[in-house]
């Protein structure tokens, strides 16, 4: 049977009125999405650390091996090494250092800028490290918890150093706790575990404020010349 112009006209429009209501049931959700997104704080910009350029490790307790490999380079200093203590990109260093950090708070991952390095932390909800892969920063996967960012930190080499002069075995684990205490402050707490090198978690506490622009030094781990930098 031939169809009408007027039947045809009247399948497009139901069609139309179809897609419509297909595309309105879809906003609200796009918006529960993007409500969801803007709930949590995010930790884009330039953050500069309150107080000393040297903050100084808690309850740093040693087993005995590395009690051994600590007088072998001398007394275990209780500060972390700089970014360059123990070559470049060197984690924790770089994030607790003399130096402002930069975070860009990217979809899935949020990439942290410090004098030395560059980390990845995803937050996709993936595993931490499943191909055991290390590096000089590690793997970390992150998650928030309310107005907490907790980031999980494995995969680093035994090459690695807690503090100047005291390395950490390939067991270490850190915790990091960025605590948004404001819109533009956070509370920077870090724990590092260790079974082989550690009897107790070492932990560090630090302040840190958003600031748009910050200038200053690092130093550069090749040739340890000191170059300007700025974000």
């Amino acid at each position: 049977m031939p169809i009408t112009l007027q039947a045809l006209q009247t399948r497009r429009a139901l069609l139309g009125l179809l897609c419509a209501a297909v595309v309105v049931s879809a906003i609200p959700e796009a918006y529960s999405q993007a409500a969801t997104q803007s709930s949590r704080p995010n930790l884009n910009g330039v953050w500069n650390f309150e107080g000393l350029p040297l903050v100084f490790f808690q309850n740093i307790s040693l087993t005995p091996e590395y009690q051994a490999i600590a007088k072998q380079h001398g007394p275990p200093p209780s500060f972390p090494p700089g970014p360059c203590a123990s070559g470049p990109t060197r984690f924790p260093a770089m994030m607790v250092g003399n130096s402002p950090i930069e975070f860009i708070d990217a979809p899935e991952k949020v990439i942290a800028i410090g004098a030395g390095g560059v980390r990845r932390i995803y937050t996709d909800g993936r595993a931490n490290n499943p191909n055991g892969k290390r590096s000089n920063v590690g793997y970390s996967v992150g998650r928030w918890e309310g107005r907490t960012f907790v980031v999980e930190t494995t995969g680093l080499p035994a090459t690695g150093a807690i503090a100047v002069g005291l390395p950490h075995s390939d067991q270490v684990r850190i915790t990091e706790r960025m605590v948004m205490t404001s819109d533009n402050q956070m509370e920077y707490n870090i724990s590092i575990e260790d079974s082989k090198a550690l009897t107790r978690p070492a932990t560090i506490m630090r302040k840190y404020n958003r600031l748009n622009e910050v200038s200053g030094t690092e130093m550069g781990c090749q040739n340890r010349e000191t170059e300007s930098f700025k974000f």
